[in-house]
């Protein structure tokens, strides 16, 4: 049995479960999304992080996402890992799982401070699914909540469009970030973005969202680097998906950049095993907490700018420029400054 047919088998038995539990899990999905606003436990005051004033927590209250799940080399996974105590999920046919989710951030506040903590920005996510101890394979992706089992995700690379967005995630939160220029095409049957930096192109991610729409309520585990300490920060994430299985949901084309070149050296299949869009997308990131030791980890760095080139293409219309509102001042530190707290004013003394 082939890899494919494997996880058709694995996602239609995941599927197979009574009206009871589908109904269970719907209502706990609403209670669990209506409850993302509830006062979190920690608050920190905001402080710079190179271009990034904020303080914790940083929400995300507006943003859309498309994410595609490829089958990759298990040995060339976990040789990128930077420490044995994660464990690439598995596949038959020692495969292991690589996620790339491109997404569109438009609305982010942060402790502490008024108005808006970023200018919009767009980010691609490449990492690679992990557990904190072995699984048998599929079992991460089908049945996470009866095994204990479920996946996080290892963050290879983080490209993002803006400086304090970079900032904020190499500083705050040990991601390897760095700033590229990406356009999107948002349409109804096929979304893209294209990815690229210094002029080379990394990559191309294509895909064709189908099937019912679900709340998502789900939190989802990021795993990073920051001072020689392996961090795990639990995120609470909110939004409505699709979930298209199958290698028709979607594309994944490389260029000819040295991200590119290493993600090729991963063996990726081309077309996912699993599409999903998500819409509405709400999520929160506090400071994440070490949970071991593992070697440094500074991905791609890339080149010094403010900005990168941020672009989004709807159907009949001409491409939109994300920057073109925040101009001549779009600069991150002009625009923060604006809507940071200021400073009571002294009381005159006559």
């Amino acid at each position: 049995m082939d890899v494919r047919r494997s996880l058709r088998a694995g996602l239609a038995i995941s599927g197979a479960v009574s009206a009871a539990t589908v109904a269970a899990n719907r209502a706990r999905s609403r209670r669990s999304a209506l409850r993302f606003y509830d006062p979190p436990k920690e608050r920190l005051a905001p402080v710079d992080f190179g271009a990034f004033h904020g303080g914790s927590p940083v929400v995300w209250h507006r943003s859309e996402s498309y994410q595609t799940l490829h089958s990759a080399s298990l040995d060339a996974i976990r040789a990128a890992l930077p420490t044995p105590d994660l464990h690439p999920v598995r596949l038959p046919g020692d495969r292991a799982v690589l996620l790339v989710g491109s997404f569109q951030h438009d609305v982010m506040t942060a402790h502490g401070v008024r108005g808006r903590a970023m200018l919009p920005y767009g980010e691609v996510m490449v990492a690679a699914l992990v557990t904190r101890r072995p699984a048998p394979p599929l079992v991460p992706l089908v049945a996470p909540s009866a095994t204990g089992l479920g996946a996080g995700v290892f963050v290879l690379h983080l490209p993002v469009t803006t400086r304090e967005a970079r900032d904020a995630g190499r500083l705050v939160f040990g991601y390897p970030k760095f700033i590229a220029d990406m356009e999107f095409e948002d349409a109804i049957e096929t979304c893209r973005v294209r990815l690229d930096e210094g002029g080379r192109h990394i990559l191309t991610q294509t895909i064709r969202p189908a099937g019912p729409t679900s709340v998502m309520s789900a939190p989802m585990t990021m795993y990073s680097v920051l001072d020689g300490k392996l961090i795990a920060e639990t995120m609470p994430m909110v939004g409505h998906q699709q979930r298209r299985p199958g290698r028709r949901g979607g594309y994944l084309e490389l260029g000819d950049h040295q991200v590119a070149d290493e993600l090729r050296g991963f063996d990726l299949s081309p077309e996912p095993f699993l599409t999903t869009r998500v819409t509405g997308l709400r999520f929160a990131m506090t400071p994440g907490q070490p949970i071991g030791s593992a070697r440094q980890y500074l991905g791609y760095i890339g080149a010094e700018r403010d900005l990168g080139r941020y672009v989004v293409a709807y159907p009949n219309a001409a491409p939109i420029d994300q920057y073109a509102p925040f101009a001549p001042t779009a600069g991150p530190r002009a625009t923060i400054a604006e809507v940071s707290p200021q400073p009571e004013p002294e009381p005159v003394v006559s």
